[in-house]
């Protein structure tokens, strides 16, 4: 791409670049394996276009190439995109390596942290919220930087060209926290830090003088030369600097002083050996050392002048001016100051702090675990969403966008259906690594809450967390591959996931690989490991587990049978409010199981399941109530019961229904409601269903007569083995009622029936 400057249109940026190494090895101890990542971000979709930013990209690719690099170079990357990129770079990396990540577009930061911009941002109006959608370069936790570094790259290079305008319009109009120019870096032991521009400053773009044919900024045309083979870092920036900065005041008086912090130990050789090194620098002759030293000298940058001075060290006058101007820039030092207070101090004094812990940090969240939270929090449906929105938001005015206070906002948001501010919460705290926050917000795209519901961004969110070892993310992991949701189904990733976090001891995922285990699904079937984690579980207090290791012991699968410990387990799951263990035992005690037969019991039992619109249940306490077991014969409470789980499509109780309509027991006596009910129940294959429905087509009661319909309903129920519907059929061939007249028919039916001890069948049969 040719970059056209314009004097009207020129624009301003930052360069940082950041050369981290364990120490300067030998060539022969260097690692051999070299890796660079290139982003050029220019078609920004809501903030101003960078017309010359993948050129500077492309350039530096072309160099790292040249240098022996595997190089990976990309453009115009959304947020997305920009994570997926470095995550693949970071797989590239093995321990020892060397590994360059250089970025070219915009840039901005919050005068602590430097953050890099994807093409899909758009400007917000709070700096936590800008955060949320930018990505930070070294913040100590999951800055590039830092996940360069813990990937294990011995030597990491990051060059950042991250500031070419200034986004935020006029100086007032957005958070004063949010600079034009980027912040200056802490560098670690290990680390060389390069600007191109002193804090506060701006880095020109091109120069007055500059034609078309110039692709280049001013900083990268004077350094990428400089990035030879055989060229040391140290004497590549101590050359640049000076040119730099006498480019810069020659064309427009402009202050530019590159600047750099140096933390390596030696010196640091970009293509792994510079033996036999010749530097670029022109010769240190002292016969332009006037003109030099009249661009500089007034240079706010200590860095520029050191490099005059070693530039100029033969010069004696030039040198020692240099250095008198380096000391007085020099910072004053005090003699003595007290230790600051670490944070975790100072924080565990702050009554907010404390206060949002205890109304409104997730009970899972790691920083329990670490000892670093004063509260252990409430379960979701203890959560008061109000009650920890206030008291995290005034904690997050004491300790802003700390990430475990930021989490517990977006919990309370959470709660009270506010997705849309939940996500923004979550996604501060997710980008300072904020492991509870990657798994709330794969929850958010899985079930859609505040963004479009997209199963494979919360496969992604599921798994940043799920494969640093957090417990939840790997349950809702195994969850997501059981169901092919955002993945292929597989059984044996899931199984495998659940195991993860089964092992930490997260019931969920115990009660999960029990299922696995018990259905055979991803392992091998086996009843013993399928109580074994239903009982981790269920000891836990996991309520569906204990129903499941309930109906274990009453089967004895996996564990000797015992009706005494079914019983037990399901009363633990059926206090809790479990529907299925409730009706469990109710059937229990109707049955005498494991503890003392009671009707009464079984009815309490089976209405606490059937108000909670258990099927099952709903049908069984109708049949109390029209028998008057345990409850008050009622045949009005029964019709009640029934219609509940008949309308839940409940085979059994759309019969029963029918029949007491066709009875007129507790309703109106209707035939019409009678054949409605029994047409639900025979549609579905209800033997007796369709003996009933069979009858009232033989009558002609609430339907038209016909016994060809007649004949057809019995032949169903008659081929279930059902007795009513086979001496019926019997008795249509005896008639010629619906088919043709057949005694050997007849006969065959009547004797089928009368098998099962229907005596009106043997009664034909004897007749016949």
């Amino acid at each position: 791409m040719t970059k056209h400057y314009s004097q009207a249109a020129a624009a301003l940026k930052i360069m940082l670049l950041a050369f981290l190494g364990l120490m300067s090895l030998p060539a022969p101890l260097m690692a051999e394996n070299r890796h660079a990542l290139v982003i050029g971000n220019s078609a920004y979709q809501n903030i101003t276009v960078l017309d010359n930013t993948i050129a500077d990209a492309e350039a530096y690719a072309e160099t790292f190439a040249e240098l022996g690099y595997q190089v990976t170079s990309l453009k115009d990357l959304d947020r997305n995109g920009m994570e997926f990129a470095l995550a693949d770079f970071l797989e590239q990396i093995q321990p020892g390596d060397t590994a360059v990540f250089v970025y070219s577009g915009h840039g901005w930061s919050d005068g602590k942290t430097n953050f890099l911009l994807p093409t899909d941002v758009t400007l917000q109006s709070t700096e936590g919220r800008m955060r949320s959608m930018s990505i930070p370069l070294q913040n100590g936790v999951n800055g590039i930087v830092d996940q360069i570094r813990q990937a294990g790259a011995a030597v990491q290079v990051a060059i950042i060209d991250a500031c070419r305008n200034n986004i935020f319009g006029k100086s007032g109009t957005r958070s004063a926290g949010m600079t034009r120019g980027l912040s200056i870096e802490v560098a670690p032991q290990g680390a060389f830090l390069i600007f191109s521009a002193g804090a506060g400053e701006q880095a020109l773009d091109g120069l007055r003088t500059d034609d078309s044919s110039q692709t280049l900024s001013v900083f990268t045309r004077y350094f990428l030369p400089r990035l030879k083979a055989g060229m040391y870092l140290e004497d590549a920036i101590n050359d640049t600097q000076l040119e730099t900065a006498r480019a810069a005041l020659g064309d427009r008086n402009h202050k530019q002083n590159p600047a750099y912090y140096d933390q390596i130990n030696g010196k640091f050789c970009l293509s792994g050996s510079c033996i036999g090194n010749v530097s670029l620098a022109p010769p240190t002759s002292c016969s332009d050392v006037r003109a030099v030293w009249a661009d500089v000298k007034d240079a706010q940058d200590a860095s520029v002048l050191a490099a005059f001075k070693k530039r100029y060290a033969a010069c004696d006058i030039y040198a020692n001016l240099a250095q008198s101007r380096i000391d007085l820039l020099a910072p004053p030092q005090p003699i003595s100051a007290p230790p600051l207070e670490d944070l975790q101090t100072r924080m565990s004094r702050s009554a907010a702090v404390r206060q949002c812990d205890r109304l409104g940090l997730f009970p899972g969240h790691p920083d329990i675990a670490a000892g670093l939270a004063f509260g252990t929090g409430p379960d979701w449906a203890d959560l008061n969403g109000a009650a920890a929105e206030s008291a995290c938001g005034a904690a997050l005015k004491e300790y802003p966008d700390h990430p475990r206070l930021s989490a517990s906002l977006g919990r309370a948001y959470d709660k009270q259906e506010q997705y849309e501010a939940a996500h923004a919460a979550y996604l501060i705290a997710a980008n300072q690594g904020d492991l509870a926050s990657y798994n709330n917000l794969g929850i958010l795209y899985e079930d859609g809450e505040g963004v479009s519901q997209d199963y494979a961004l919360a496969m992604q969110w599921y798994r940043k967390a799920a494969e640093q070892g957090y417990a939840y993310a790997q349950n809702r992991l195994g969850y997501m591959y059981q169901n092919g949701l955002g993945v292929p189904e597989s059984d044996r990733e899931a199984a495998t996931w659940f195991r993860k976090a089964a092992e930490q001891g997260h019931a969920e995922a115990q009660y999960g690989l029990g299922q696995m285990y018990q259905k055979g699904r991803g392992v091998p079937e086996s009843d013993r490991e399928a109580a074994t984690w239903y009982r981790k579980a269920a000891e836990q207090g996991h309520t569906m587990a204990q129903n499941s290791l309930g109906y274990m012991y009453f089967m004895g699968l996996g564990v000797p049978q015992s009706y005494m410990e079914a019983a037990a387990w399901y009363r633990k799951a059926a206090e809790q409010g479990i529907a299925d263990a409730q009706y469990n035992l109710g059937q229990m005690y109707r049955l005498g199981r494991g503890v003392p037969q009671s009707d009464r019991e079984a009815a309490t039992w089976y209405r606490k399941a059937a108000e909670q619109g258990d099927a099952e249940a709903q049908y069984i306490l109708g049949e109390l109530y029209d028998n008057g077991r345990g409850v008050p014969q009622s045949d009005i409470e029964a019709v009640a019961w029934y219609r509940k789980a008949a309308e839940q499509g409940h085979v059994v109780a759309q019969n029963n229904l029918g029949y007491m309509y066709r009875k007129g027991r507790g309703v109106p006596q209707s035939d019409r409601e009678a054949v409605a009910w029994y047409r639900k129940a025979a549609e579905q294959g209800h033997a007796d269903a369709q003996t009933n429905l069979g009858y009232m087509y033989f009558m002609g009661l609430g339907v038209p007569q016909s016994d060809i319909e007649a004949v057809a309903w019995f032949r169903k129920a008659a081929e279930q083995e059902n007795a009513i519907g086979q001496s019926n059929l019997g008795e249509m061939y005896r008639d010629g009622r619906g088919v043709p007249q057949s005694d050997i028919e007849a006969v065959a039916w009547f004797r089928k029936a009368a098998e099962q001890g229907n005596a009106t069948a043997q009664s034909n049969l004897d007749n016949m």
